[in-house]
């Protein structure tokens, strides 16, 4: 909540700065690449529910990397983003199995660019999207293909869709000349922001359905860092 609560004062803050608005230069172009950042999820109903089964805890925090792009059309940014899910610890177990957690979600992002200060804009930005995780249990006893053949109920597959909202701040910086009404090169771009999932799935059982509400796995705060290449021209 309080991540939340500090993303709302500095949104109000620079949106009443005054001339805030008038330094933003009328840009049109995109920019795009790699995506690496750290998110620190809230896991704590999750691994209440793996330790009642005998099961290991997972850290609530994790690495994304992905990519994503963005197209900018005077003040406005409209784009996407998408994250693989890397966390510390990928796998739980007991004495029996051995659990696997994996992620990964997509998001549409629409971004204002409020302060331009050479080739450095500043903006904050909302996105909505949807969230997959699956879940793989299996037993830790070692199989051969045969075996699995005669006895294939070794493991299970779990997985949960969900949709998902954040907002939060951006900074994007370009390596070049800032005079030039247009130009390219290398981009750098850091996005905070706060993730959150308003409702949940069933998890989906594959060959079947099961019973029970899933549990949010993607709420909390995120840093990533972008590293690609950009283009604009200036009217």
């Amino acid at each position: 909540m309080r991540y939340r609560v500090w993303f709302l004062v500095c949104m109000i803050i620079i949106a009443v700065s005054p001339g805030t608005a008038q330094q933003v230069r009328k840009t049109y172009g995109g920019f795009g690449g790699f995506i690496f950042g750290a998110s620190k999820q809230d896991m704590r109903d999750f691994n209440k529910t793996l330790k009642n089964s005998g099961y290991r805890s997972y850290e609530n925090q994790s690495w994304m990397y992905g990519g994503g792009g963005f197209a900018v059309l005077g003040r406005f940014l409209f784009g996407g983003e998408s994250h693989a899910l890397m966390a510390r610890n990928t796998v739980s177990e007991n004495a029996l199995y051995r659990v696997k957690l994996r992620g990964a979600v997509g998001q549409f992002k629409i971004g204002y660019i409020l302060l331009q200060k050479g080739s450095t804009r500043f903006y904050p930005f909302v996105g909505l999207g949807e969230s997959d995780f699956m879940l793989e249990i299996a037993e830790r006893i070692p199989a051969d293909f045969e075996d699995i053949l005669d006895q294939p109920a070794r493991a299970s597959r779990l997985r949960v869709k969900a949709t998902t909202i954040d907002a939060g701040w951006g900074v994007l910086h370009t390596l070049f000349d800032s005079g030039r009404r247009s130009g390219g090169g290398f981009a750098i771009a850091m996005q905070i922001g706060y993730r959150y999932t308003p409702a949940t799935n069933d998890w989906q059982r594959f060959g079947g359905d099961t019973e029970g509400r899933s549990i949010p796995l993607w709420n909390g705060p995120y840093a990533t860092l972008l590293f690609g290449a950009a283009g604009f021209g200036v009217r």
